[in-house]
């Protein structure tokens, strides 16, 4: 997995702006606990402009979603029992 890095801080929103290193990872973290999570796939990136290859969602409760993303991988770890979910 590719370490994420600061790229910029707005002072004026209070937003942070972090990617990981080849840039397929773009998120915004914002001061009211918001995140702007961007995920770029068959070869695009953030420079890419206007892709259509990018997920997008908008979280608000971050803890709450990584609890749901782990219950997620236990139960697909006791369904599929492979190498893929470990």
């Amino acid at each position: 997995m590719n370490k994420l890095h600061k790229i910029t801080q707005k002072s004026n929103s209070g937003a942070l702006t972090v990617r990981n290193e080849d840039e397929t990872i773009d998120v915004m973290i914002k001061f009211d606990g918001c995140v702007h999570f961007n995920q770029f796939w068959n070869g695009d990136n953030a420079n890419t402009e206007n892709s259509e290859n990018c997920d997008y969602i908008h979280i608000c409760k971050v803890d709450e979603m990584i609890e749901l993303l782990q219950e997620i991988k236990l139960k697909a770890k006791e369904y599929f029992k492979n190498e893929y979910w470990k």
